[in-house]
């Protein structure tokens, strides 16, 4: 849980524009596995979301890494899906940011029930054209969302 502190307290600056906005912070648990090269491998299975102020973060956690995927656009064409679009992503190491590429593009996809009550899955699949770099991130088998306004 003390990543989720640290995360929480690089973010929080972004959060505080926030105060006059309709922005929540969610805990979404299932299970979690991550690719940064080829491979899958498991991370904490507890992945934060936030939207405050027009800005969108999904915040994922391995061992002492914590992954920092943020946007400014999202879309929901039908109550089963939505998509946050991912155009920076940051690796954070002991509360300090050792990798920032602004250059990415792609989007996290949340597949939900036809109510849109029940999250099923989080699919971020990202990447930079110009490095040739693709990192997986995917929350399957959602067993609770925690939702907070902010």
């Amino acid at each position: 849980m003390r990543w989720l502190i640290v995360a929480f307290l690089v973010f929080a600056p972004r959060l505080a524009m926030a105060a006059d906005s309709r922005g929540y912070m969610a805990v979404i648990t299932g299970e979690c596995k991550l690719s940064l090269l080829d491979n899958f491998v498991p991370c904490n299975s507890k992945v934060v979301n936030t939207v405050a102020n027009g800005h969108l973060s999904m915040i994922f956690h391995q061992d002492r890494f914590v992954f920092l995927l943020e946007g400014l656009s999202d879309r929901q064409p039908n109550l089963e899906n939505y998509y946050m679009s991912v155009s920076q992503f940051t690796i954070l190491e002991k509360n300090k940011a050792i990798a920032t590429d602004t250059s990415m593009e792609g989007e996290c996809h949340m597949s939900l029930n036809a109510e849109g009550s029940e999250l099923y899955y989080i699919y971020c699949d990202i990447y930079d054209r110009s490095k040739g770099a693709l990192f997986r991130f995917h929350l399957d088998n959602i067993i609770s969302t925690d939702r907070q306004p902010l």
